[in-house]
This record gives structure tokens, C-alpha cells and sequence, in this order.
């Protein structure tokens, strides 16, 4: 049964997982590496409490584990106890100092909580313990676009997309930073990039139809917004877009 709900969680389907899980738990209750992967499927569907619930209990089993740790502490963060997070990925660094997941972890929770010189160390370290780690490669991108250092971010950017060319989230930020520059046609091939690779990513839709407005490519633009809305009704601003969108092909239409 793990086999199967590991193999359905790497296709993205972790919901089909769960059964295959809750058969495993049942059968191999005190396997922490079962708990753990039903951890991490509980939290890709967003299942916060229950997902923290099975790593304490994994970590029952094999306390001090770096990855369990590391796990729950990306729960916790997203959970919004960011305070909690950092001692826990703290613990797993005591157990694992050279472990690039917890310095990662850290890294995010610390740049929440404002504290950009230490979060800024760890995503540092990560890289040089993993040096092709394009999560935290894209994340520091992040980070660093918040801090107002945008070449430095684009330079992160290009360094996640060297590692793995098909990551849409990099792709997409990227793409909002050239655009924002004025490089509206490259920033629309990243973002087509993107939707290639997750045709799902409703932000993706919404930057490339604003990608389009700029290019006066209105129809394509509301066809974008559109699928944007379809994916992620609560994203209001591509519904703002689209309105502006509209209105400026009418425009259009009306000078011919």
C-alpha cells in the first residue's frame, strides 16, 4: 500500500493516496516513514492538523528525525506559527547540521518573521550543501525581490531554471520581474513557459494575460484571464484585468 500512495503522491495525486496510507498505518503503525509520507500527502491538500498530528507521531518513533523534523516545521510556518517552525527546524539542524531542506525551512520562516540577515545565512547554506536545490534557489529569488534587489533575484531565477527548465513557479517569477522592466515579450514566453509546465497555475494565466494587454493582444489576454478565473475564482485581480482588457479591445474595434 505504500508503494502505491508514493507513487500516487508523485504524480500529484495525493487525495488517491490517503486510502492506500490509512491501510499502511493500520498495518505498520509504529513505521515512521509511513506517517511521514501520509504527513506530506495530508499537507499538499492542505490538511495542516492532520499533517502535523502524523509527523509528532512519526517522531515518536524516530525521535529527532531531520526530515520528520523539517516537515513539521513547514507545516507549522504554513500554519502561521512561524515562532514554533524555527525551533523545530532548529532541532532538526542539532541532529543534521549540513541538512539543505532544514536550512531551507529556516530560511523561509526567518525571512517571515523579518529577520533577513539570518534567513538570508541559511538560504546561503542550503545552496552550498545542495547546489542544485531549484526550490530554495527560487525562493531565495523571492526573498531577494522583496528586499528590493532585483538583479540579484533575476540572477537566482536563471539559476533555479538552469537546474530544472521545466519549474513553472520560476518561470513565472521571472517573468513578473521582466515585465516589470519592460521586457514584455520575453516575460511571455516565461510565462508560456510556465503553463506548459503546470497548465493549472492560474497566476501564470493572469501574468500572461496581462503580458498580452501590454502587447495589445486583448483577445488572447481575456482568453487568459478568463482560465485564470476558472482555475482560481477568488482571483480578483485577473477578473479586474480582464474588465480593462475588454474595454481597451472595444476601443480598439471602435478606431477601425
Amino acid at each position: 500500500h505504500q508503494n502505491v500512495a508514493n507513487a500516487l503522491v508523485a504524480l500529484d495525486r495525493p487525495r488517491e493516496a490517503l486510502p492506500h496510507y490509512n491501510k499502511a498505518v493500520k498495518t505498520k503503525q509504529k513505521s515512521a516513514s509511513v506517517r511521514n509520507n501520509l504527513g506530506l500527502a495530508l499537507a499538499m491538500l492542505d490538511y495542516l492538523d492532520k499533517a502535523v498530528r502524523q509527523y509528532h507521531l512519526a517522531l515518536k518513533t524516530e525521535p529527532g528525525d531531520p526530515e520528520i523534523l523539517t516537515n513539521l516545521g513547514l507545516a507549522l510556518a504554513r500554519k502561521g506559527r512561524h515562532k514554533k517552525a524555527v525551533t523545530v527546524y532548529e532541532e532538526a539542524l542539532e541532529g543534521n547540521k549540513e541538512y539543505a531542506e532544514a536550512h531551507h525551512g529556516l530560511a523561509l520562516t526567518l525571512a517571515a518573521l523579518g529577520e533577513t540577515d539570518q534567513a538570508e545565512k541559511h538560504y546561503a547554506e542550503a545552496m552550498r550543501l545542495k547546489p542544485d536545490f531549484a526550490e530554495a534557489c527560487n525562493n531565495w529569488g523571492i526573498f531577494l525581490a522583496g528586499q528590493g534587489r532585483v538583479e540579484e533575484a533575476v540572477r537566482q531565477y536563471r539559476k533555479a531554471l538552469e537546474m530544472d527548465p521545466a519549474f513553472a513557479a520560476a518561470h513565472n517569477c521571472l517573468g513578473t520581474i521582466l515585465a516589470q522592466q519592460g521586457n514584455v515579450e520575453e516575460a511571455a514566453v516565461h510565462f508560456t513557459a510556465a503553463l506548459q509546465s503546470d497548465p493549472g497555475f492560474a497566476d501564470a494565466h493572469n501574468n500572461l494575460g496581462n503580458a498580452m494587454t501590454m502587447m495589445k493582444r486583448y483577445r488572447e489576454a481575456i482568453e487568459h484571464y478568463r482560465e485564470a478565473l476558472r482555475l482560481k475564482p477568488e482571483l480578483h485581480a485577473a477578473r479586474t484585468n480582464m474588465e480593462i482588457a475588454k474595454k481597451r479591445l472595444a476601443a480598439a474595434q471602435q478606431k477601425r
